[in-house]
């Protein structure tokens, strides 16, 4: 609701002005009633309304006068002059000093009625541009949370904090905005008719309360809310805002609006994709590749993922590409993308899976980087590749293999960097350092146990490896994420 303040020196004339303008109807609440100026001047100060709607002759300070003294103090609410004069220099008098209008008393309702929708209207852009520009700026770091709690006058009474985003078609979807509790300590940003950034702070159980009233179907139908993280460092807001706004992008990922919190923790089942694509890529498999992206949107419903899993997907997918393809600079690419350039680019989880199944397929039929079925590369080395992915865990000579199979070693050699991307032993290395990882996460074999069943027999050597090529000691491992090099 818009804060207005009435200021007539007779109060008929305020009770005709209360009762002739619908206010409540159209968004406002009048706050306060003053028949004298100063008076006026203090509370526009002190509490600084969205509107003032003021008569232009008054004892000891006039309408205009007020507005200018107003304007002095760097207050930024709009004016409406009211005069019973129909005299022009007071009328450009009061719009030289910035009033919004200008009426000539009496006043019609049908005149009323349109200067408040033009008022809302107005206050309403003005509301959102001066939102917009504040979240700019304590996004570019540019201003601190302590900053924007003075400058909006917002009191945090707790030491949690977490931001929400409504969106929707229109103002009925994000209606909740308007519509918390006001037990819980929160300010809406405004930003045009169908988004509103929801700054929330309190105790411990603030992330509960938020989503116990935001999921109580506060919003419209249309809407597609994102709550983010919760945190007790403020300066952590501008990291918050992208988390909401991550959040409420779900319907990229479910094709409807809904409710969604934000979560990017690291999903096993996100991460045996990337690893089982990499292989078919090596074998030019397409009709399997293609099961395998179709299987997106499923694997995303069930594990309950959202934008950053797809993110890190799709750039995760892009790398494998630019790995394999790396000799030839004019070869078929996928560009990274972040989240704003994700939802920019595809409209929905399905169309990025077409995309992603487009660029796989041209790559499996290109010349470059592996063994697509309509090349006729040797068969012999075919089945070379298949012993390897089968007994990495034995002892394995590249020599041996090719003398095995019928190939010559250094064609052999060639060959195999072209299919998969990696030099023979950084292969079968590869093959063995993620095959010990999936075992040791189990929890169920000890550390030297996997160093012989990954085809090792030296334990200090394999913990030397295993090391460099996940980060961290092998007896670190169990229970927490992996980095691979």
């Amino acid at each position: 609701m818009y804060k207005v303040i009435l200021v007539d020196d007779e109060i008929w004339s305020l009770e005709g002005i209360r009762k002739l303008f619908e206010w409540e109807e159209m968004g406002f609440a009048v706050t306060a009633q003053v028949t004298d100026a100063a008076e006026a001047y203090e509370l526009i100060v002190s509490t600084n309304p969205d509107v003032v709607v003021t008569d232009i002759r008054m004892p000891e300070m006039s309408g205009i006068e007020l507005l200018h003294q107003s304007r002095r103090e760097g207050m930024d609410c709009e004016f409406i002059i009211i005069s019973g004069f129909a005299e022009f220099q007071y009328a450009q008098e009061a719009l030289r000093h910035g009033a919004f209008d200008y009426q000539l008393k009496p006043i019609e309702r049908s005149a009323a009625g349109n200067l408040l929708a033009r008022l809302k209207s107005h206050l309403a852009k003005k509301k959102s541009a001066e939102h917009m520009e504040l979240l700019k700026q304590l996004s570019l770091g540019r201003m601190s949370a302590a900053e924007l709690s003075d400058h909006l006058h917002f009191h945090p009474d707790g030491a949690h904090w977490q931001v929400a985003i409504v969106e929707g078609s229109d103002a009925d979807d994000i209606s909740a905005a308007d519509r918390l509790p006001g037990g819980m300590n929160h300010f809406t940003f405004r930003i045009g008719e169908g988004k509103a950034v929801l700054l929330l702070n309190g105790g411990p159980m603030l992330e509960a309360e938020v989503w116990r009233e935001l999921n109580s179907g506060r919003c419209g139908p249309g809407a597609s809310t994102g709550i983010s993280s919760m945190t007790q460092d403020a300066e952590r807001l501008p990291a918050l805002i992208k988390e909401a706004e991550m959040a409420a992008a779900q319907h990229f990922i479910t094709g409807q609006p809904g409710i969604a919190q934000f979560n990017a923790k690291a999903c096993a089942a996100a991460e045996r994709f990337a690893k089982q694509l990499e292989k078919l890529l090596m074998l030019k498999d397409f009709a399997e590749i293609s099961d395998l992206v179709d299987g997106i949107p499923e694997l995303f419903a069930e594990h309950r993922l959202g934008i950053p899993h797809a993110v890190a997907l799709w750039n995760e997918v892009a790398v494998l590409i630019r790995k394999r393809l790396e000799s030839d600079a004019s070869a078929i690419r996928l560009d990274f993308l972040d989240y704003e350039e994700m939802l920019a680019k595809f409209d929905s989880l399905p169309s990025l899976c077409r995309t992603m199944k487009q660029v796989l397929q041209q790559m499996c039929c290109a010349g470059s980087g592996g063994l697509g079925k309509s090349q006729h590369y040797n068969g012999n080395f075919m089945a070379l590749l298949e012993y390897v992915n089968q007994n990495y865990n034995k002892e394995l000579a590249l020599g041996e293999l090719a003398e095995r199979f019928y190939l010559n070693m250094s064609y052999c050699s060639e060959l195999f960097k072209k299919v998969t991307g990696y030099t023979f032993s950084d292969y079968v290395t590869r093959l063995r350092m993620e095959a010990a990882a999936e075992l040791i996460r189990t929890g169920e074999h000890s550390a030297d146990y996997v160093c012989r069943m990954t085809g090792y027999n030296d334990y200090y050597y394999f913990s030397k490896i295993f090391k460099k090529f996940h980060g961290v000691p092998p007896s670190q491992l169990a229970g927490r994420g992996v980095r691979s090099s």
